[in-house]
């Protein structure tokens, strides 16, 4: 009957640390979340606005991990400088769009002008540009906005 007893303990121990992790997980927002949320247009304006570039935005979202790059863009070339990222801002551009207040970038044009460009927000701040980034494939979040 003791070890009945015991076994019951237990079993109720674990249903209740159960019942408290999904009670967690389900109330801390996440970024894709906050992402969504009417109080976040004014932190991705100025995430947006960290990129330096001027020119149409057709989509943002948060990116977690952002190693999982791929997962978007598959047609996208490794970025090594993204392995290791907890999350990342991501900001698709389209047509032409300028780098501005920039010096040139090795590897871009000495104008800073760029197609099919993306700027990647890293958790710290800075912020990755990436030009010619093929959109075969893409995946858009159902968090991300759309423009």
């Amino acid at each position: 009957m003791h070890v009945l007893r015991s076994a019951v303990l237990v079993l109720a121990t674990l249903a209740l640390v159960a019942v408290l992790c999904v009670g967690v997980m389900l109330a801390t927002p996440s970024r894709a979340a906050l992402n969504s949320s009417a109080n976040s247009a004014s932190e991705a304006q100025a995430l947006i606005g960290s990129c330096g570039i001027s020119g149409q935005v057709a989509a943002y979202f948060w990116m977690e991990p952002g190693s999982s790059y791929r997962r978007y863009f598959p047609a996208m070339l490794l970025s090594p400088e993204l392995d290791g990222v907890d999350d990342a801002f991501v900001v698709v551009y389209t047509g032409a769009v300028v780098h501005v207040n920039q010096a040139p970038v090795p590897g871009l044009p000495a104008n800073n002008r760029l197609e099919d460009a993306l700027c990647v927000v890293l958790s710290n701040g800075d912020h990755v540009v990436y030009a010619n980034v093929s959109r075969s494939g893409m995946y858009l979040p159902g968090s991300a906005h759309i423009n």
